[in-house]
């Protein structure tokens, strides 16, 4: 009897810490959200080196961006922008008036990788090599955890959108409602 409630009674605690956990990380996001939502952002795009077809003002409402920092494997992160492509050519099909910018910020030992990498990527989009860092800089606000690294810009440079719709169809599906974008 006593093994039995002290199992019970280890389980009771290990849910009850699972439960909390999970409360504090959503209060964790919300806080992040809250913070990366408070102020526009900057992209520093002019003080990066444009490695594929620099982004014009065409007076287009959003701006889909990527941020690829050198705390994951930058050439790895590389090798998957293809499968933003789908993505891409169904906004550009359907006239949703949205740019997509991915910013490369690796570590100099990968600079050899992502050279290889960009040169045979076939992201039909603008790729910006930022070896200064500029937009860490300039963009404190947002967090180093990676699943914050996509977001949806406004005309104003105001996040309006965090997620990868590449990596969750629950996020894509949301994406695609704020960009008026049909499934």
């Amino acid at each position: 009897m006593r093994k039995i409630s002290f199992k019970v009674l280890t389980l009771s605690c290990i849910l009850f810490l699972i439960f909390i956990g999970c409360k504090n990380e959503k209060k964790q996001v919300e806080k992040n959200l809250e913070q990366m939502m408070s102020q526009p952002v900057s992209l520093g795009l002019e003080k990066m080196q444009c490695r594929r077809a620099p982004i014009k003002d065409n007076g287009s409402h959003y701006k889909m961006v990527v941020y690829i920092d050198s705390t994951e494997c930058t050439p790895c992160s590389l090798s998957k922008l293809r499968f933003w492509n789908p993505l891409i050519k169904k906004a550009r099909t359907a006239k949703k008036g949205i740019d997509y910018v991915f910013i490369v910020a690796p570590k100099p030992s990968e600079m050899d990788d992502i050279n290889l990498e960009l040169s045979i990527t076939d992201l039909k989009s603008s790729i910006y090599l930022d070896t200064a860092y500029v937009f860490r800089k300039v963009n404190p606000s947002i967090p180093s955890d990676r699943k914050y690294h996509s977001f949806l810009l406004d005309k104003n440079g105001k996040i309006c959108f965090v997620g990868s719709p590449i990596d969750n169809e629950k996020i894509k599906a949301i994406y695609g409602k704020t960009i008026g974008l049909k499934q």
